[in-house]
């Protein structure tokens, strides 16, 4: 039975369509509004007469007529409100600020060891702090800042299948901060970076190569099950009667399937171990082309959608992946299909703060 709609619910849902679409787009006409969203132009003046006395939408230049009154352009006003994304990772910190265009006003680096202390998380505070200050932010303007975490979570807690380390509630964490704040597993916020980033597609599985292998279902260009635990592809098995049967996918793929076994410290040292043709980072490079194709072949099986790949180690993969592909064809050729599987975003590894900065962001914009 389909839930009846209001005329409150259908303009609360035609006001969330038409900010989404413009801030997306950038400036647009009333009559291109119109027709995208399939709506009246009044009902376009109304919304957008609404976003100016917010002022989130400004009037801009007058387009060239095709006959009658010439059109007006409406200009999203992108500096109207910030947010700040930062990832919490191993060794690092990353923090970006963003305005409502998705455009990159500033952003940090810091070397720092991650540990789920009070100190650290009171560290991280100091720095955001720093940050917004240093690129003179009005704070008024400022909305909540998005962390990004690199592990599993379900409904705002950390878990982990060691037993050494103890649920964390970050709930509680949060009241560290003097920002308002919000957790979000990394491979998640880098699909809502992705979601946004995307002109092509409104399904496909993102996929992060890092320390481990998680990912996102994409569908209707919104994370499926964004709270619950999926989407942890590092923890499949391997099956079958060999040796190998049991080893976990995050063996093969993670970021210690290369440098852990080579000794190295970083992929820019592995890839000149591997041009200068060092045999034991060759035969790791090969076993990790055969190991993704298989991977990215079963993903594909799975779902059947677009597989798009960030994260530390999407470089390599963007290095070598014609010698994926041609692996991925020989074993779906027989679909007949000739079209890659898949493709490397091109924000690579920086997704994830990218997207801890855009859901805060994203959701300001649907409550308009």
């Amino acid at each position: 039975m389909s839930e009846h709609k209001t005329n409150s619910d259908i303009r609360i849902s035609n006001t969330k369509r038409l900010t989404n679409l413009l801030f997306r787009k950038g400036q647009m006409t009333k009559q291109e509004l119109a027709l995208a969203l399939g709506i009246s132009q009044p009902t376009v003046a109304t919304i957008l007469k609404d976003l100016e006395a917010k002022g989130l939408v400004r009037d801009g230049e007058v387009q060239v007529s095709t006959g009658g009154r010439k059109p007006l352009c409406h200009v999203p006003v992108f500096d109207a409100k910030y947010s700040v994304g930062v990832e919490s990772g191993r060794h690092v910190v990353r923090m970006v600020i963003l305005d409502l265009g998705n455009n990159c006003i500033a952003s940090e680096e810091h070397e720092l060891e991650r540990e789920y202390s009070d100190a650290y998380w009171k560290k991280i505070n100091e720095l955001i702090n720093a940050f917004v200050a240093s690129n003179h932010i009005d704070e008024t303007k400022l909305l909540n800042v998005g962390i990004t975490i690199d592990e599993t979570m379900r409904n705002g807690v950390v878990i982990s299948e060691h037993e050494s380390i103890k649920p964390i509630d970050l709930e509680a964490v949060a009241n560290l901060f003097d920002y308002e704040v919000f957790f979000q597993s990394s491979a998640k916020m880098a699909a809502i970076a992705q979601i946004w980033a995307s002109e092509t597609s409104d399904e496909f599985v993102y996929i992060s190569l890092g320390t481990n292998i998680r990912g996102a279902m994409v569908t209707d260009n919104h994370v499926n099950n964004f709270e619950a635990v999926n989407c942890e592809f590092g923890y499949i098995l391997e099956q079958g009667n060999t040796k190998d049967s049991g080893v976990k996918l995050v063996d093969r793929l993670g970021a210690s399937a290369i440098l852990d076994k080579s000794g190295l410290k970083n992929l820019e040292a592995f890839a000149k171990k591997v041009e200068a043709g060092d045999k034991l980072c060759n035969q790791l490079l090969d076993d990790y082309i055969e190991a993704l194709s298989r991977f990215l072949f079963n993903i594909h099986m799975i779902f059947g959608w677009k597989i798009i790949i960030g994260g530390r180690l999407s470089p390599l993969v963007q290095d070598y992946k014609q010698r994926i592909e041609d692996k991925i064809y020989e074993l779906c050729k027989w679909e007949g299909t000739t079209k890659s599987i898949f493709e490397i975003s091109e924000m690579k590894e920086q997704a994830a703060v990218i997207g801890a900065a855009l859901l805060p962001i994203d959701n300001f914009l649907s409550r308009i």
